[in-house]
Parts: C-alpha cells; structure tokens; sequence
C-alpha cells in the first residue's frame, strides 16, 4: 500500500476501490517487509504504481515500470520506467507493452562496492573532522 506521503491517499483509495469491485483479482497488503517485498518483485511480470522501488531498485530485477503520475518528477531514472498520467486508458496501454517483457539494461543507482566507498568517504570526513579539532 502507498506511504503516507503526497498523493497516497489517492492511490489508497483507488486500490481499495479496485479490491472491493474485484476482490477475487486484488490483495492489499498494508507492508511486506524487505525480503517478502524483494521476493515479489523478482517474481512479478512488471511494476505498476508510483513507488521509489521501482525507480530505485526495479531495474536490477530486470523489471519494467509503468509509474503512474509525477510523484517521482524530477528524479534520475533507468530506461526501464515508463511515466504515465493518472488516466486508465494510457495505464492499460503501457502495462501491455511492458508486461512479461525482460528488462535487460542497467540500473544507474547500482554502483559496485557501494558499502566500501560510503566507509571510505566517512573516514575521510571522520579524519577531516579530527584535523580541524
């Protein structure tokens, strides 16, 4: 379910909504957790939504994303996200031009050894810091 943020309400009541008309189709699950969340993606034929997931981390699932609306305006993307309007017609078009297909390009937030060069570069600030005292 969406956070508590800028428009998530709206998408909360339009999957609530959509559940309710067919609830044999939807299942809403308030939060899965990280593993849970990262199990679902690798299975799943595509992301549709409005979710820093799948702007952030869908692409290293080699998953394409339908990203409903501009709550993410502005933010770096991979090529594997399609933007679309809060408009159903355009959501359903994009969905079946992604839908079961591979995403096969990069993720330009995946950087190798991440963890090390976020250490590497606090020491260098904990050393700076230690200079100027």
């Amino acid at each position: 379910m969406p956070n508590a943020d800028t428009d998530g309400s709206v998408f909360r009541n339009a999957f609530e909504s959509l559940q309710k008309n067919k609830p044999e189709y939807v299942k809403l699950i308030e939060n899965l957790g990280t593993e849970s969340y990262f199990s679902c993606m690798y299975h799943a034929s595509c992301l549709l939504g409005n979710t820093s997931s799948g702007i952030v981390e869908a692409a290293s699932f080699g998953k394409f994303v339908v990203n409903i609306g501009d709550r993410q305006k502005g933010r770096c993307i991979s090529n594997n996200v399609v933007h679309v309007p809060f408009h159903s017609g355009e959501i359903i078009e994009a969905t079946k031009k992604v839908i079961g297909k591979a995403y096969l390009g990069s993720n330009i937030y995946k950087k190798e050894n991440a963890t090390q060069l976020i250490i590497d570069e606090l020491k260098k600030k904990d050393s700076n810091l230690s200079h100027e005292n």
